[in-house]
Order: C-alpha cells, then structure tokens, then sequence
C-alpha cells in the first residue's frame, strides 16, 4: 500500500472503534475496502463526503489483507447528510447498488458510521475508435470477437450523461439495470483489449429490457409499500459519437397517495433535474393535478391537491470513472414535478405550505423535496 494511500486511510479512519454488539472484525474489513477504493484511484473525499468537517489528521495507517476482488465502498457519515444528499451517498455511488456493510463504526467525533461496499460492475466497456476514453458500458453476453448484434444479457447499463444532455455534469454517466437485449450496430464492432471499439461515425441502438429493483427491505413507509408503481417495462435508445437519444420508452404509472398517474413517451426528451443527480426523460401525464388523498405516514403528511407541473422517466448521474462504475441498482425512477397549492406537515413542526415539490419513486424507494418559504422558529 503507498504512503499516501496509508495516510488517506489514515484521514478517513484514525481512532475509529466499533459501535455496541459490532464484531471486531467490522473495523478491518472497512478499512480493506476502503483501502482498495484508495487503490483504484478514489480520493479521502471521494469515499467520505463528511471529509471536510472532519477535525484534520495526520498520520498513517496501515491496510488490513486486501479484498480477493478489488471493491469500492464509501462512509456514510451523518456529518454528510443534506437535502440534496439526504442519505450522504458520493456523487459517484449515485444509482449503485449497495452490498455488504460494516459498522456502525464510531469516530472521534462520537458518530456512528456505516461503511458500504459497491460492487464495481462487470459490464463491458464501449468506445468509438479515436476517443480518448469509453462512453459506456453494456453487459454483453459472451465474448464475440466482431458483431454488428451482440447480446445482452442480465446486467448494467451505464453511458456518458453528456450524450444525452449537453448540459450535464462532466464525468456523470447516466444508468439502468436491465434483464437483457440487445446492441445493433451499422458497422462491425470488435473486441479488443478486453473493450469493444465501435467504427467511427457507426449508429448503435440498444433495445433492452429494464430489471426494477425488488420493492423495499427493511422498514420502508407506508406510504412506499402502499404505492403501485410500474416502471416503463423497455428502452429504445441510439447512440452515435456524440449524442445519445431515447427512440421509445415503455408506458409506466404510479399510484401514490391515493392519486393514479399514468405517464406516455410520445417523443422524448431529456433534461438535468434541478438540485438532484438526474436526468429525466420528459413524458406526458394523463392528469393535470396530483392530490394526496390518502397518507399513511405520520412523519411527513402532505396534504392538499397540487398542479402537476411535468412527469419523467427519471435516471441517476454517479460522477466517476468508467473503470470505477458500479453495478446499477435499479431501473430508474417515476419523477413528479408538482406546483403550488399543497402543505405538509413534518414532525415536530408546525404546517407548511409548498411552492414546489420534486417526488421520486420506484419500488425500493420514495423521496419528495419540497420548496417554499416559512418563518424561523
């Protein structure tokens, strides 16, 4: 392990110990993960956004035997939370699937911190012959040495936001699982290296379908276990050098706090989600308001009806890499943006009246962010 991977482990877990009824071994296997994310290239900050609210360290510490398969994980911290960022996951574990976790384990602060594992994806990488670097990478079944039709199989998805955003983050890629498809191609791509390197000036079309994610383990609310949600079931989307465009999407609807929302993709487009790591595709709503006619939860209670501003098949942005893209947890989002004229009240506070709501759910997980303005108490 280098000296300066030692010293950022140092940085991210000097005078840790583990938390109540947590097994010893929990602080070495965080520390291993973290040490391999170090290794692949992450920095302190990269694996804890909570970096910089931390008091500063200095020192080394040294990394516990390494995982057999080199693995990326990250802290969360509650240093980190925010609205924006409400489970304190870094810009480039947005949309990853999660898997072993070690802790709480306590820092010098006093804080419980849970150390996730990501598993970096097995999907194939894609790049156009010239570039620099990949634009994406897609589960290929197989190993075909040149194809103009690969097979999909059972895997993650994941391209370069900018194809299909100009505007979005540099270094984001867009993502989605999917149970399998297929890539046409107008000329022959070929396996090189490990990558498939598409011709110059060549047209790819993924048609695939999308894998959501089993419903939500845990404690889920209420109010997300209550809901129906159907996804669209299939993506149709062309990919040249430099854009990326969705060609057809599956229907989807949503029952969500007693209101029914279906939603059509007639032609597309897409756009950055204000204040979130997203991008919607931008589809068509079969109503004109949302009213919360029934809520189960007793901690967030909206309440009201609310004009519905626009609907969207709604994909998360991780901010990283192509060789350090995780496995995609999910198959997107159903996005609901709300207007004026809807409240809530959120325990222990007095009611609110929203001019603005974001809603986000697929079938692991329900998120509103709400706007507006109140009186401090």
């Amino acid at each position: 392990m280098s000296q300066s991977s030692s010293a950022g482990l140092a940085t991210l877990t000097s005078r840790w110990k583990v938390g109540p009824s947590v097994p010893a071994s929990d602080l070495d296997g965080a520390r291993a993960v973290l040490a391999s994310s170090l290794a692949l290239g992450k920095a302190p900050s990269d694996l804890d956004p909570a970096v910089p609210l931390r008091p500063v360290v200095t020192g080394t510490i040294s990394a516990p035997a390494a995982p057999v398969t080199p693995s990326l994980g990250f802290t969360q911290s509650p240093l980190a939370i925010s609205v924006q960022n409400p489970l304190a996951v870094p810009a480039w574990a947005n949309g990853v699937e999660q898997g072993k976790t070690y802790g709480p384990l306590i820092d010098q602060l006093g804080l419980g911190n849970i150390v996730v594992t990501v598993p970096v994806t097995a999907s194939k990488t894609f790049s156009y012959a010239g570039a620099a670097s990949g634009f994406g990478v897609l589960p290929v079944s197989g190993a075909p040495a040149s194809a103009t039709s690969l097979t999909l199989g059972a895997g993650s998805v994941w391209f370069a936001a900018t194809l299909l955003v100009a505007t979005a983050p540099a270094g984001s890629f867009a993502g989605f699982r999917i149970s399998g498809g297929t890539l046409t191609s107008t000329a022959a791509i070929t396996l090189q290296s490990g990558a498939y390197v598409v011709p110059a000036g060549a047209t790819l079309t993924l048609q695939a379908t999308l894998a959501p994610p089993a419903p939500g383990t845990g404690t889920p609310g209420a109010d997300l276990t209550g809901a129906a949600i159907a996804l669209p079931a299939t993506v149709t989307i062309k990919f040249t050098q430099t854009t990326a465009t969705v060609e057809a999407l599956g229907d989807a609807s949503l029952t969500l706090y007693g209101t029914h929302v279906g939603i059509t993709w007639s032609s597309p487009a897409a756009l950055l989600v204000p204040g979130l790591p997203a991008i919607s595709v931008v589809g068509k709503a079969n109503v004109t308001s949302f009213a919360f006619a029934s809520v189960k939860s007793k901690a967030f209670v909206p309440s009201g009806t609310a004009a519905l501003a626009g609907a969207g098949w709604a994909l998360p942005l991780a901010t990283t890499t192509i060789t350090t893209l995780g496995e995609a947890s999910g198959a997107g989002s159903l996005l609901l943006a709300l207007g004026a004229g809807a409240g809530f009240t959120a325990a222990p506070a007095s009611a609110a009246k929203a001019a603005g709501w974001l809603v986000s759910i697929d079938p692991a997980q329900l998120f509103a962010v709400v706007s507006g303005e109140g009186t401090a108490t």
